[in-house]
């Protein structure tokens, strides 16, 4: 400081005499850095040149880390630093090399407030200049629409904005975009020229949007370069439109719920939060209806702001923020009392054409459209998760060859390979969605053995009921009329109840209000669980009154 403010400082200062920290103050005060990267297939990839004054220079690849480039990319506005490759991997450069070696930590906004040191008797030869690839975009912004959540796509790319060109624009990469702008999900992807063409550069490129991405930067970009783009033909998207409610750390539709005030996202306590605020939830997310709500920080406790908000849902609602709610602010709330949401998911699965809702063909339901499952790589271990899925017990047998009849429409999954413990079958990996090379008369079907699991209703204790049993994804009443003490007996030992003590007729505890199965439960005297009991013939039936199945176990 003393040299740079002392009025008499000679025109050409000797700087041997000063420690290097007095250097760089100096030379920051001076001058700025200026970089581009040149000779790369893009603006965002190339060899590493800078200017300090009026030279520029290529930079040795000792004097360059993965922390500048990140610090590089994230200043020409290309995204994320990819790697950094030496040996003049995008040609040689020909003017001065750099001589300083960039001491970066990563989260610089500019290049120039890295600290560097001098390495004057370096020996670096052009045929070790450095070169970095960036990820190969910056930013994403909605141009022109109506809302804030409508609009033509733009994106920052070499440090300019243009607009992206459709041709590799789908439903699954706007709903990312949504995600990512916080403007929930993906309604439309109009096609023309809704939103205006824009007066920038057209960017083309292939966007890779998988199903577990929730942000777009999170999205291989590949191939991006400025393009003719056919009139028309600019990427446009309209979202719901619902901010400030997002889940984390978990999947698309599960997580640890994070809300929103002004720019401050933070966990949520789970003081006021129920079931029917988590449906608003779930629906805002186009991610279906709440299946649970979870405290103790299931998802992990988070490490920013705890808010306290207390909504009251009426269930109606098509986003949290529409509900009446109080903000009571950030409370002494600890981070592991915070809320969790599952949702049942944006996607449904169904088994059609079988003789009962456990067995059938695959249909899945996706973008609102029904569609099947082609039979590549197609195996036991997703036919299991597909009756696990559907709450219909253990896979019988799986069917090839349209076995349940050809479907139609979209076939949205093709080789389909399952490790066995997803919870759903879009969660097995898979092409993307409706990328196949399949026709109907290799859709899958898939047997499975009817149920999926028990539990006992109106009783005065966990361990006393009437007999419930999911079957084809809904929950019922077990009839009776093959019920047996034996069977009773099983299933309280499955439940970790003990023995039966009785099988009680009549209404004792209520008739419900879903379906009523029927079927032979054929219990040995050594089965230790319902659930290795053969269940057969089920089905929904008339029971007469008084006739549900119940226990009281001991």
């Amino acid at each position: 400081n003393y040299v740079v403010g002392y009025p008499h400082v000679p025109a050409e200062p000797t700087f041997s005499s000063y420690s290097n920290s007095v250097i760089i103050g100096i030379q920051e005060m001076a001058c700025r850095i200026e970089l581009q990267l040149v000779g790369g297939d893009t603006a965002c990839s190339g060899r590493v040149e800078v200017q300090y004054g009026k030279t520029w220079e290529t930079v040795c690849d000792s004097n360059l880390d993965f922390n500048a480039a990140s610090v590089i990319c994230n200043e020409l506005g290309c995204g994320q630093a990819v790697t950094t490759v030496g040996a003049a991997h995008f040609g040689e450069g020909h003017d001065l090399i750099w001589k300083e070696e960039f001491q970066c930590v990563g989260n610089e906004s500019l290049l120039q407030k890295c600290p560097w040191m001098s390495h004057p008797n370096e020996t670096c030869s052009h045929a070790n200049d450095v070169s970095v690839l960036c990820s190969g975009y910056g930013r994403y912004r909605l141009a022109n629409g109506s809302t804030g959540c409508s609009g033509r796509v733009e994106l920052r790319h070499g440090g300019a904005w243009g607009t992206l060109c459709d041709s590799q624009w789908d439903l699954q990469a706007a709903h990312t975009l949504c995600q990512h702008l916080d403007c929930g999900f993906a309604l439309s992807t109009p096609a023309g020229q809704l939103f205006g063409t824009g007066d920038g550069p057209v960017w083309n490129g292939t966007i890779g949007c998988e199903r577990n991405k929730s942000r777009l930067r999170d999205c291989p970009v590949t191939a991006l370069g400025a393009t003719e783009c056919p009139p028309g033909s600019e990427a446009n998207v309209v979202c719901s439109g619902c901010p400030g409610g997002r889940l984390v750390n978990g999947t698309e539709c599960s997580g640890r719920v994070e809300i929103r005030h002004g720019d401050t996202w933070g966990s949520l306590c789970d003081s006021h939060w129920d079931l029917q605020d988590a449906n608003v939830l779930c629906h805002q997310l186009n991610c279906g209806y709440a299946e649970s709500i979870q405290g103790g920080a299931r998802f992990g406790e988070g490490s920013g702001t705890v808010w306290s908000d207390a909504f009251h849902c009426e269930g109606t609602e098509s986003c949290l923020w529409n509900c009446s709610h109080r903000a009571l602010g950030n409370p002494a709330c600890s981070p592991r009392n915070t809320t969790s949401v599952i949702c049942s998911g944006a996607n449904e699965l169904r088994l059609v054409n079988g003789s009962s809702p456990c067995a059938g063909r695959v249909e899945v339901k996706h973008q609102d459209q029904w569609g099947t499952v082609c039979d590549d790589y197609w195996d036991m271990t997703a036919a299991g998760v597909v009756c696990k899925q559907l709450g219909c017990g253990v896979v019988l047998s799986s069917h090839f060859n349209g076995h349940f009849g050809q479907g139609s429409g979209q076939i949205w999954l093709d080789n389909t390979v399952c490790g066995g413990n997803e919870s759903a079958l879009w969660e097995c990996d898979h092409n993307r969605w409706g990328n196949h090379n399949c026709d109907h008369i290799e859709d899958v079907g898939v047997s499975c053995s009817g149920y999926g699991g028990y539990r006992l209703a109106n009783g005065s204790t966990g361990c006393s009921g009437r007999v419930e049993l999911r079957h084809g994804g809904a929950w019922g009443t077990l009839c009776d009329s093959q019920w047996d003490l034996q069977a009773a007996h099983a299933l309280c030992q499955q439940l970790d109840c003990g023995f039966a003590l009785s099988t009680p007729a009549g209404k004792l505890f209520g008739t419900g209000d879903g379906p009523v199965w029927n079927g032979t439960t054929g219990c040995e005297r050594n089965k230790s669980r319902l659930r290795d009991c053969p269940v057969t013939a089920l089905g929904a039936t008339e029971c007469p009154p008084g006739s549900e199945a119940n226990v009281v176990c001991s």
